[in-house]
Parts: structure tokens; C-alpha cells; sequence
């Protein structure tokens, strides 16, 4: 790849070229689902956190399927891989011989409130190596979700829509922007859902633009804000949101219009008929172009050449926007890729586009329809991990370099597959642990040198004999049999010098604890120094 010249960048990121301007990088379009992608919780399922990396686990764990005399499937056995959402490439099954263990509690389960208890308490799981593995994940999984004490609950916290305990959108989403923009690459942003959940991110996504956000701002230092106020950075704050509807005529894209969501539900309703319709008779089309655009005066590109027109020109306003996706096609079309959501090709290499999403599979686009220019379809083989590429959330949240990571695979990077930083997270918390473990072992040794020390101390106050006079220190001395024509001689310092030191505090005499039971022998007690303290007497 031939870099851009040096001459033609300013500092940080910034450029004062248009996108077309710059040679040798390709622009990016990089669409990103929302539910279970850049976000763990899914307002349209209403899962719980936990919930929902359970689920993401148990898309991690390869296995195959152990089966009776009669060849009904009876359980299944771990093999051993490491744990990634893309099928291990080394080993002795065949590739379609393997399952993970969410697809093999779908395959056992048929009922599907069963389906989903088994996934996500690990119950069919037999082999205790593989659920502690699993457990390990977990654990990791929901620490790296916490907000930090320091930041949770704070004004600025909520300030940016994080209202509880735990992150909202992954480090991982926003360590890649600031990558790429750091890279000063040109790159625009498309956020996907079938759902509503635009709302939801909108407001941390516009915080870390602003450099408001108390957890992110700090991977955009040395950029500035990207919200248009710093010259030669784009604003990238979500400013529109469009509605892509889809019918048998082809796609038609709302512009900077959210179709009102009484009438989104009945789309999604008129699929979700216990009997399935034989006909679209949704009249979505007549809706848009007669009451949105002629009479109310919306923007609509039709058909896949004008959406592919405006999709250029998103990029290279290097923006930020969302589209709600037509789930209601999708699913009437029993959910086929060539209903889900669009991707248009670009008929040269000006432009590289990669859509991540949770439900693509490692060998079905699934949820998302690559077509090329002439509207044929990409095929599976020419799109997996080239245009859409599969994200497990569970890794999302682990390694804060994922989305960067995938890029690369996409876009020809030296990286495998199924690569996964799980592994490697795995020896940094144990690490991160045996730290926090030896921290606590050492303060626990300490308070105890500390007790130790504090009983020796009070043991010797204990032990201490207390004189009052001159007159007492001389008859004790006598009475334990010590000499006292020796002291004030031979350089040896006097009696009251003695006396003076104890009065002072600057020494003292002791029990002798090895005489306790016949009473203090002061002689002994001074010859095996129990006289603490700067003097030097002679003792006889």
C-alpha cells in the first residue's frame, strides 16, 4: 500500500485534502449492527446482561456430538479448541461434523424456553474441564464490563447515558475509530439495526465526539474532538437517521427520515401473522413515495444505483448516521440473506466496506445482502470476511482491539481467523490476580509484624521496673547483690548518670523472664543487657 505523503497531512489526524484528494488508501464504509455487536443488552429481546454472555459463550465452544446405537444424539464432547466464534482450523473432524455448544442445545432442545434455559446455564455440558472453561470466560466477560469505581455513578457517567454498573457500547468500537482517524484515513460510519436502538447509543456516541465521554475520550488525546469544531477533523456525531424499506421493486432509502413507529410496528406486526402472508401487502412503497417524498417532501433514493450514490456520498462527508433496517422483509423471506440488510458494492476499488454483525455465520452471510453493482448477489464465498464478517460479543468485550483486528482479516491483513485474545486475556487476569493476591498477602504480613511489634512493646512495658528515685535504684541494686563501688570507675559512667538516663526515658531496666519464678536478679539482668539504653556501665 503506498503511503500518502507526509507534506500533504497536518498533525493528529487531520487533512486539508477532500477524501477523493487522497491517493493510495481506499476509502471505508463500516457498517456496524448494534444489538449484540457494539452493545451487549437487546432492547428488542430484553435479555439481561448476563443473559447475553452466556449466549456469546456458548458460541465459543467447539465440540462434536456423541451419538447412541441408533444414531440419536446423545451428548457432546468439547474439542478442546480455544475459545473463538470461528470453528477451530486445527483438528481431526471435519469442519461439518463440529457445533458449538449453542448450536447443539438447538439441535437436542425443541422446545425453545428449553433451548435457551440449556444455553445459558451450561446444563447439557457433561465434562467439568470444559464448563470451568466456560466459567472462566464468563467471569472475565462481566469484569471487564464494570465501570470503574472511580467513574460509576458520577455526574459525568451519567451525563453520557451510563446510568448503572456496567459499560454500555464495547472499548472496542471506539478504539477503532480513533485508530483509523489517527491513521488519518477516510472513513464514515454506518450504525444497522432492525430495532430501535439508535436512540440508545446516540448519546454516547455523540459524547466521545465531543471528548465528553469519562471512560473514551482519552483514545481521541492528540485529535481533539470530532464534532466539527477543530479544523480538518470531521464532525462524526450521529446527526441523521434514515429508514430503508424493502419490497420485491428493489430498496428505498429514507433520507434523514425514521418512519413513525406506530407504522414501523406494523410492518413488523404483518410478519409476525401466525398464518404467513402470501403477499407484501404492507403498501410501505406507496406510503413513501406518495405521502413521504411527494407530499411532505422527503429525500428518497430508489433502487440500488441511488442508494449506492448516496452511500458515496456519506463517505466522503466522512459522517456518522444510523438506518433502522427492514426486519419485516427479512423475516416474511424466512430470514434469507438476499432479504436482510443491504450492502451495495462499489464497481471499483475506490471503496472498501466491511459490515460487522452478531448473525452472520462462518459460512452464511445470513442477515446481510451484498450485491454488486448489476444487483446480483455476492456470493457467500466472495463475502464472508471480505464484506460482513461475524462478531461474537463476548470477544468484543474482551479484546478492545476486535473491531481492528477484524478490519485487518477483511482487508487482507496477516492475521488468522479465528483469531482470539481471549486466551492471552486469560494469563493477564491470572497475572492481574496473582498481583492482587501477593498485594493482599503482604498487607496481611504487615498488620501481623505490626501486632507482633505492638505486643513486644506492650510485653516490655510490662516487664519494665519502675524507680522513682535514687534512693530506690541504689537499695535495689543492693538488694540483687551489685556492686556499687564499681560504677562512676575505670571510665565507666556513675550511678546517677544511670538514674538520670532511666528518669529521662532514655533507658530502663527489665524482669529478668528467665528468673521470674525466683524473682529479678538485676545483676544478671544487667549483664545480659537488660539495660536499654546510649549508657555504658560496668556491672560486677
Amino acid at each position: 500500500m503506498t503511503e500518502s505523503n507526509p507534506d500533504d497531512m497536518s498533525p493528529a489526524g487531520r487533512s486539508d485534502f477532500t477524501p477523493r484528494q487522497r491517493q493510495g488508501q481506499p476509502m471505508l464504509l463500516i457498517h456496524l449492527d448494534i444489538n449484540k455487536t457494539i452493545i451487549q443488552s437487546d432492547s428488542i429481546q430484553m435479555k439481561s446482561i448476563e443473559e447475553g454472555i452466556r449466549e456469546g459463550i456458548a458460541e465459543l465452544f467447539w465440540g462434536t456430538l456423541k451419538k447412541d446405537e441408533n444414531g440419536k444424539v446423545v451428548g457432546w464432547d468439547w474439542c478442546k479448541n480455544r475459545p473463538s466464534c470461528s470453528p477451530p482450523e486445527i483438528t481431526e473432524c471435519h469442519p461439518d461434523d463440529l457445533y458449538t455448544y449453542l448450536s447443539f442445545c438447538k439441535k437436542v432442545e425443541t422446545q425453545k424456553d428449553q433451548q435457551k434455559l440449556s444455553i445459558r446455564s451450561f446444563r447439557l455440558v457433561e465434562d467439568e474441564e470444559v464448563k470451568g472453561e466456560m466459567n472462566k470466560v464468563l467471569e472475565l466477560a462481566m469484569k471487564k464490563l464494570q465501570i470503574s469505581p472511580e467513574v460509576r455513578f458520577t455526574r459525568e457517567a451519567e451525563a453520557v447515558g451510563l446510568k448503572g454498573s456496567t459499560i454500555m457500547m464495547f472499548p472496542a468500537v471506539f478504539r477503532l475509530v480513533a485508530a483509523l482517524q489517527k491513521a488519518k484515513r477516510t472513513f464514515a460510519i454506518l450504525f444497522r439495526s432492525f430495532g430501535a436502538d439508535h436512540e440508545n447509543i446516540k448519546q454516547e456516541w455523540n459524547a466521545f465526539c465531543e471528548m465528553r465521554h469519562p471512560l473514551y475520550s482519552k483514545f481521541i488525546e492528540g485529535i481533539g474532538p470530532m464534532d466539527g469544531t477543530v479544523e480538518g477533523i470531521p464532525d462524526r456525531r450521529i446527526s441523521a437517521m434514515h429508514t430503508l424499506y424493502r419490497d420485491a421493486e428493489g430498496p428505498l432509502l429514507v433520507i434523514d427520515h425514521l418512519v413513525e413507529a406506530q407504522r414501523a410496528k406494523d410492518w413488523d406486526h404483518w410478519a409476525r401473522e401466525r398464518i404467513t402472508p402470501q403477499e407484501d401487502t404492507r403498501d410501505g412503497r406507496d406510503y413513501i413515495l406518495r405521502v413521504l417524498k411527494d407530499e411532505q417532501g422527503a429525500r428518497v433514493a430508489e433502487g440500488l444505483d441511488e442508494v449506492r450514490e448516496w452511500m458515496m456520498e456519506h463517505i466522503e462527508s466522512e459522517g456518522t448516521s444510523a438506518i433502522k433496517d427492514d426486519w419485516a422483509w427479512w423475516a416474511w423471506k424466512k430470514e434469507d440473506s438476499s432479504a436482510g440488510k443491504l450492502l451495495t458494492v462499489f464497481p471499483d476499488d475506490e471503496v472498501k466496506q466491511v459490515f460487522f454483525d452478531d448473525n452472520v455465520h462462518h459460512s452464511d452471510p445470513r442477515i446481510i445482502d451484498c450485491r454488486y453493482p448489476d444487483g446480483s448477489q455476492v456470493p457467500a464465498v466472495d463475502s464472508i470476511d471480505k464484506l460482513c464478517c461475524k462478531v461474537n460479543s463476548v470477544e468484543a468485550i474482551i479484546d478492545d482491539e476486535y473491531f481492528l483486528r477484524k478490519l485487518q482479516i477483511c482487508h487482507g491483513g496477516n492475521l488468522l481467523i479465528n483469531s482470539s485474545l481471549i486466551d492471552f486475556q486469560h494469563q493477564i487476569t491470572e497475572a492481574e490476580d496473582q498481583k492482587a493476591s501477593l498485594q493482599r498477602e503482604i498487607k496481611e504480613l504487615k498488620l501481623q509484624v505490626k501486632n507482633i511489634m505492638e505486643e513486644h512493646n506492650r510485653m516490655k512495658q510490662l516487664h519494665q521496673l519502675e524507680i522513682k528515685n535514687e534512693v530506690q535504684l541504689r537499695d535495689l541494686l543492693m538488694q540483687h547483690n551489685c556492686s556499687l563501688d564499681q560504677f562512676g570507675k575505670d571510665g565507666f559512667r556513675k550511678l546517677s548518670d544511670l538514674y538520670g538516663e532511666l528518669e529521662q526515658g532514655l533507658c530502663c531496666l527489665e524482669l529478668d523472664m528467665e528468673e521470674k519464678k525466683t524473682g529479678p536478679n538485676l545483676g544478671n539482668a544487667l549483664s545480659k543487657g537488660a539495660v536499654q539504653g546510649p549508657g555504658s556501665y560496668r556491672v560486677p
